[in-house]
């Protein structure tokens, strides 16, 4: 049976991993596992999405960059699907390393409810 994702890091990085996956409840792997049908990276410098079914280059959003920093920002992002922003496609993969809609739904789905979870406890 394939789990849906976990989490992989770098050494240097390792508590900022035990964070995330205490937050969301996931488990950390040491290397990519083919058990688990998703990988979040945590490095130093990104976190980025890894997907066995697709190779080439992990998804990477930077939420500090400046189009992110504009999307907050502005009127025109405001709340934007962070799916659309990252230029995902829907329902299907493309040749391109980016996911389909799907995919990024089913990832970030129980990080999105676990989320809404968390500002429930602190009401």
């Amino acid at each position: 049976m394939i789990s849906t994702i976990a989490i992989i890091t770098e050494p240097t990085a390792e508590e900022k991993a035990q964070a995330l996956a205490q937050r969301f409840s996931l488990p950390i792997v040491k290397n990519l596992d083919p058990h688990y049908a998703f990988h979040v990276q945590v490095t130093n410098e990104a976190v980025s999405l890894i997907t066995r079914d697709l190779p080439g280059k992990p998804i990477m959003i930077d939420f500090l960059s400046e189009k992110s920093r504009w999307r907050q920002q502005s009127s025109r992002g405001f709340k934007e699907p962070i799916i659309k922003a990252a230029g995902v496609r829907p329902n299907q993969p493309c040749s391109s390393s980016r996911l389909s809609r799907k995919a990024a739904s089913q990832v970030l789905s129980p990080m999105r409810q676990s989320r809404m979870d968390g500002d429930q406890r602190g009401k």
